[in-house]
């Protein structure tokens, strides 16, 4: 299974500093950052149809439903989605654990709640499973050079490029 296409450079970013992430936000100990957590749901059969669409008018070269249900299943990734209402999705992460890393797979928001926050949320979310695992000690994203939304989003939340690649 691949994940990225062939000839697109991809460029690895990193959140290394627990310490900047506490002096974000200091109650992360206690609860996360921001009212997200309200409208968080596990990444489920029951959601993924909605998901699917999200993926496919992000994307040029979306996950299949096999690709996400053998991320979640074999690999044992997470995936957590933000519903506002009953069955309507607005935006999902999918991470998973590699020793002392979390690794963001896949994230993305519906295009009719871009700008609002919400992706910047779902990146706290993750920092909060990070503040909250131990041993864990950095957060990496690979994304392609050419998706320029997202390398300011990740950057604007403190993560540093630490890699170009030509292609993958």
């Amino acid at each position: 299974m691949e994940l990225f296409p062939q000839s697109v450079g991809r460029v690895v970013i990193i959140f290394t500093s627990i310490t900047a992430l506490l002096s974000l936000c200091p109650n992360l100990a206690r609860a996360s950052c921001g009212p997200i957590r309200n409208f968080l749901r596990p990444l489920t059969e029951y959601n993924l149809q909605g998901i699917l669409k999200i993926e496919s008018a992000s994307f040029k070269h979306p996950w299949s439903k096999d690709v996400f249900l053998s991320t979640l299943r074999e690999r044992k990734a997470v995936g957590m989605v933000v519903e506002l209402s009953r069955g309507k999705s607005a935006a999902f992460v999918i991470y998973e654990r590699h020793d002392h890393v979390i690794h963001i797979l896949d994230l993305a928001v519906k295009a009719e709640f871009r700008h609002r926050g919400i992706g910047e949320a779902l990146i706290d979310e993750v920092k909060y499973k990070l503040s909250q695992t131990e041993g864990i000690d950095q957060i990496i994203v690979e994304i392609s050079e050419k998706n320029g939304a997202a390398l300011a989003l990740f950057s604007k939340k403190d993560f540093n490029s630490v890699s170009r690649s030509g292609k993958v």
